[in-house]
């Protein structure tokens, strides 16, 4: 926010820019009493709008304020519990053709197993969810030692309503267990209508 202000002491009713759907629905749940409008640009741009007043705040990445040299403009920093990442969401795709198989053993040298293997079963469980880009979904794994960490997410539009599930389980059950997530949380979407 221009006044540095954390969400919880954002004035009521004031306006809180977001292009993200799993944004502003887990914005609106934890307050709902704000407003929220379409805020989209660079960090630049967005910073811009903030101080012109277009809106009271906004959400950026840290990693982008860090690369800009723009850390001291943070006021709060979420956690995955508070606000759930979208799946893949910092990871770094590369494709090639699968008969340029000497391109592909070059990219296996720079891939970084325990990434992939993360948005692979993050991926997996927006398989088995089966949202849409007009689904407020987030999905989060992690890994330490032979537990596997995971942090899930799905709202209603409006904040209203949402379901986060926090599980740690073992590598081995890790897979049918975020199966078994994606299963229930899509029965929880068609109960409200999503």
């Amino acid at each position: 926010s221009h006044n540095n202000t954390a969400l919880k002491d954002l004035p009521q009713g004031a306006t809180f820019g977001t292009c993200s759907l799993r944004r502003t629905s887990q914005i609106m749940h934890l307050r709902p009493d704000l407003q929220t409008t379409l805020f989209r640009g660079n960090i630049q741009t967005r910073l811009q709008k903030i101080k012109e007043g277009e809106a009271s705040a906004t959400m950026l990445a840290m990693a982008g304020l860090n690369r800009m040299t723009l850390s001291d403009r943070a006021c709060q920093i979420f956690s995955p519990q508070e606000l759930t990442p979208c799946a893949g969401q910092g990871a770094i795709g590369i494709v090639c053709l699968q008969e340029k198989k000497d391109l592909s053993d070059i990219l296996q040298t720079i891939n970084h197993g325990p990434s992939f293997n993360a948005v692979s079963l993050e991926r997996t469980f927006l398989e088995y969810i089966d949202g849409h880009c007009g689904t407020p979904i987030g999905a989060l794994i992690t890994f330490e030692g032979q537990q596997t960490h995971v942090t899930a997410c799905v709202a209603t539009v409006d904040g209203k309503s949402l379901w986060r599930e926090n599980l740690t389980l073992t590598s081995k059950t890790a897979p049918s267990e975020i199966i078994r997530l994606g299963k229930e949380m899509k029965q929880w979407l068609h109960k409200h209508n999503l």
